[in-house]
Parts: structure tokens; sequence; C-alpha cells
């Protein structure tokens, strides 16, 4: 914008020209349309705050939703922890109890089977007997002449013991070579005495034989701990009397 003035009588007379009016104009409406210094402070510090409050409740929502995800990812490792405890010993208590139940079961069946084998033996032989085979069987050539015998041995406690030590036919323990009931109770028991006497070293032997047949038994079981019959010489050859 030119300004072009004249004096006159000592002052300086200004004369402005249209253009210059105009863009006085304008720049005087652009001025005035601004806000002041202090609104546009207040606006700034308002939109700081809104700011503000958007990033806090962005900032606890996000942290209320990760917590929910912790806790419920907690949780969900909890039960599964539990469910892969808890099936295990659940399975394995119920093999126990299902084993324990097979256990009883066989028990109960041994005792019912002694049971029967007790009676059969009581109806077929004697349940208490004296051994002595010099003199049941004088003709059996070789034995040495022997005045101790077996004082009532019980066959239905040795049965009894037998079937709980032993499986199969427990008569054969005694009774060498016997396949059942009928091959004892039917057969000569001086011819069958002779078989094995000869199969231990021949009549001569029968000390040993018994020996080795009863008292070796009667002295392994009380190793063990367990009933058993006697294991002196008394106890056998002496007894009056007795269950075992």
């Amino acid at each position: 914008m030119r300004l072009k003035g004249k004096k006159r009588f000592g002052q300086k007379v200004v004369r402005v020209g249209f253009k210059g009016m105009v863009m006085g104009a304008a720049c005087l409406f652009l001025v005035s349309g601004l806000p002041n210094n202090s609104g546009a402070s207040s606006y700034a510090d308002a939109v700081k705050a809104e700011a503000k409050k958007s990033v806090t409740d962005t900032v606890s929502e996000a942290k209320s939703g990760a917590e929910k995800t912790v806790v419920k990812a907690v949780e969900s490792a909890k039960e599964k922890a539990k469910e892969a405890v808890v099936k295990p010993v659940s399975e394995t208590q119920d093999k126990i109890e299902k084993k324990t139940e097979e256990v009883t079961g066989k028990t109960e069946e041994v005792k019912e089977e002694v049971k029967k084998d007790v009676v059969k033996v009581k109806e077929q032989v004697p349940e208490f007997i004296d051994i002595n085979t010099q003199e049941a069987c004088p003709d059996l050539e070789g034995l040495k002449k022997d005045k101790k015998s077996v004082k009532h041995f019980s066959h239905a406690s040795h049965i009894k013991m037998l079937k709980q030590e032993t499986k199969g036919f427990v008569c054969a323990t005694c009774h060498k070579g016997a396949k059942s009931e009928d091959d004892i109770l039917k057969s000569d028991k001086c011819k069958r005495m002779e078989v094995e006497l000869k199969e231990a070293g021949g009549p001569a032997k029968l000390k040993d034989y018994f020996h080795s047949t009863c008292l070796k038994c009667h002295k392994e079981l009380k190793k063990q701990g367990k009933a058993t019959g006697p294991v002196s010489c008394k106890g056998c050859h002496s007894r009056q009397g007795g269950d075992e």
C-alpha cells in the first residue's frame, strides 16, 4: 500500500488509495475474528482434560479386561491341574478296590474249598492217626527196627495249612506220586510206601525220608514266622493228643 502525502501549513496530509483501504478493512476483519489469548488457553485446557479422561478411561478398561483374562486363565489352569491329579487318583483307587474285591473273592473261594476238603477228609479218612511204618508194614524188607512212631497226626490241619501254602493236589506233598484221593485210599499203603522209600534210597532210609518230608517243612514254616507243627523229636514222637 502506497501512502501519498502533501504538507499543508506545516502538517503532512496522508492520502490513502482505494486499494489500500480494502486491504486494511480485510485485515481488521480477520483480527477481530480471532479469539483472545485468555480464551485460547481455556480451550486448550479443556482439550487436555478431555484427552486425559479418555486416556484414563481406556487404561482402566484395559486393566480391568486384563485382570479378568488373567483370573479366567488361572481358574482354567486350576481346573485342569485338579483334573490331572484327581482323575489318575480316582482310577487308581478304582483299580485297588477292584483288585481287593478279586482277592477277597479268591480268598473266600479258597476257604470254601478248604472246608469242602476238610469235610471230605473226615468222611473218607481218619482225622487223627498214629504213623508207625514198622508196625503197619512188617513185611516191608529192609526196615530198621524202631519203636518210635508219630503220634496223633492230623489230616485236617495239614490239608488246611497246605491249601494256603501250595496249589494243586496238596495230598501229594506227603503221599509222593499220588494224583488223586483214590490213588491213596484205594491202593495198598505198604506198597505205596515201598515205592516211595525206593525212590528215597530204600527202606533203610525211612527216618531220613520222614525227616526230609515232614520235619524240613515244619522248620521252613517256622523260619517264615508261620504256624507249623513240631520241630523237635519229642514234639512228633511223644504226642498224646492235640489238633495238629
